[in-house]
C-alpha cells in the first residue's frame, strides 16, 4: 500500500484489491502498465528507485 501511495494511486480500487491485476489499475489511473509492473518487481530488492517511481507516476498521453 506505501508503495501505491508513493506513485499515487493509493484509491481503494488499487489499494486492496487481490484479485485485481495490478495492470489494470494502471490502465485506470492512465498510466504505464509496464513502469507499474517493474516497480513493483523493484520491490523484491528492497525500496525501488526513484526513476522507477517516477516513471509510474507519469501519466499516458491519451490516445484518440
Amino acid at each position: 500500500m506505501r508503495l501505491l501511495s508513493a506513485i499515487g494511486v493509493g484509491c481503494v480500487y488499487c489499494g486492496g484489491a487481490p484479485r485485481e491485476p495490478i495492470t489494470l489499475a494502471a490502465r485506470r489511473h492512465g498510466r504505464d502498465p509496464g513502469a507499474f509492473l517493474r516497480v513493483c518487481q523493484a520491490l523484491d530488492d528492497g525500496w525501488p528507485p526513484d526513476e522507477l517511481i517516477d516513471a509510474a507516476k507519469a501519466k499516458k498521453p491519451k490516445e484518440g
